[in-house]
């Protein structure tokens, strides 16, 4: 019996043995965050691509992502079923980007590698892809062919072909060496893969250089890491011109010197006086928003961008700066003011017989017959009739004149909502 009971014990402490170094150190710290219990599920770590989820629906049932296994026809999902996409409930960084740097790159196309986790939170429970390592793409062209690792072994030769690049094909084991690139991105890969290891997508050709045979990747899409980059900082300039306009400035550094340096050489003190210039620490994307509750708008313009209408200065110097991003820069002017409208009077269709809204308030017209009033931004006047037809269903016309409905009241019936165009004005019934 005692022998039975020693064996007993020997067998329960070797399983709480296993469960107890079924995580290791990293896992055990991942799964006190947020008072989430998280498992390493059988799902093994790989290589996806993603999309968002779109669905409406409460989270964590939708809105998270959609992720799918790079080279395979199927992926293995955390319940243990193959499909040709996963749903993950979120996106968890692991990797050594910070909450900014992250940000950045989820809204750019690229490649991730995790490992699919089960979390829960009391009652609730969801799928995570805890990601590793974030890669981004070189443009938003949609990737074809095989993805591959593609590392420099540090081969030289004296003749052509040389195999000096490494190849290894995402979530396989298969590999080949390569004796050089083509395609689309064959120069930016050629110089990247100098740098440090790289993704391509494409498709291996066989080429063939003074009678000897070699193989070259057709790379269509380039995937570049993802690193983290200590002591970023944001440089800003906002000055006023003598026309009342502002200009605002920012710009990533990766040190305050080069920072500084760019700002005297930019805005030096005597041609820019009364030039506001700043380095902030943290990269321009992380800066914070406006919040003030000042009315000031102001009507600005970034890079080459459409005039908008902003509440105040900061909330245009926040969308200048949001837009210079992590490793970027960007720029804008500003005048006081909303924006307003650009007016083109010289549409064949419309007579403007007021120039604008305010005039249009004190003057009184007549259109000839065979013309309809209408007003717009630009002003008012008269246009040719359009050509009506009252045979909508959903459509119940209270008036058929554009002038009349300008003047008229009345209230829509429960299950119908106002409508107006330039043959008159009702309530509609939603289809």
């Amino acid at each position: 019996m005692k022998k039975n009971l020693m064996l007993a014990f020997t067998v329960l402490a070797a399983l709480s043995a296993v469960a107890c170094t079924s995580l290791d150190a990293d896992d055990e710290q991942d799964s006190a965050i947020a008072g989430l219990t998280q498992m390493p599920l059988t799902v093994a770590e790989q290589f996806y691509s993603y999309r968002h989820d779109m669905r409406k629906c409460m989270w964590p049932m939708c809105g998270g992502y959609w992720i799918k296994s790079v080279n395979k026809s199927t992926t293995r999902c955390a319940d243990g079923k193959s499909s040709s996409e996963c749903y993950v409930a979120e996106l968890k960084n692991g990797s050594e980007l910070d909450e900014y740097e992250w940000s950045d790159f989820l809204g750019v196309p690229g490649l991730l590698k995790g490992m699919q986790v089960q979390a829960q939170d009391g009652t609730t429970k969801w799928i995570t892809l805890n990601v590793t390592e974030a890669w981004r793409a070189a443009d938003d062209v949609a990737p074809m062919g095989t993805f591959y690792s593609v590392k420099d072994n540090g081969i030289r030769c004296i003749m052509a072909p040389c195999f000096s690049l490494d190849e290894i094909k995402l979530n396989s084991h298969s590999s080949t060496k390569l004796s050089g690139l083509r395609g689309r991105l064959s120069e930016k890969a050629g110089f990247a893969v100098g740098e440090a290891e790289i993704i391509a997508a494409g498709k291996n050709v066989t080429t063939k250089v003074s009678g000897r045979r070699g193989l070259e990747l057709e790379v269509n899409q380039l995937y570049i890491k993802q690193l983290h980059v200590a002591g970023l900082v944001c440089a800003t300039a906002n000055f006023v011109e003598e026309t009342n306009t502002a200009y605002f400035y920012a710009k990533n550094f990766k040190t305050y010197d080069d920072a500084k340096m760019w700002l005297a050489s930019s805005f030096p003190t005597d041609v820019y006086p009364d030039a506001l210039l700043e380095i902030r620490e943290g990269v321009c994307a992380a800066q914070p928003d406006c919040y003030t509750e000042m009315w000031a708008p102001q009507c600005g313009t970034i890079k080459d961008g459409e005039a908008m209408t902003y509440p105040a200065p900061c909330y245009f110097h926040a969308a200048v700066m949001h837009d210079a991003g992590v490793d970027q820069e960007s720029k804008g002017f500003y005048t006081p003011g909303e924006c307003k409208p650009t007016c083109s009077l010289d549409d064949l269709t419309k007579n403007y017989v007021g120039k604008s809204p305010e005039q249009c308030m004190v003057i009184r017209f007549a259109c000839e017959q065979g013309q309809t009033y209408f007003s717009d931004d630009c002003g008012c006047g008269c246009t040719i009739k359009p050509t009506c037809s009252y045979n909508d269903p959903s459509k119940n016309y209270v008036s058929k004149s554009a002038e009349q409905c300008m003047v008229l009241f009345y209230i829509c019936k429960e299950g119908q909502t106002p409508f107006s165009d330039d043959c008159g004005c009702g309530c509609q019934t939603p289809l």
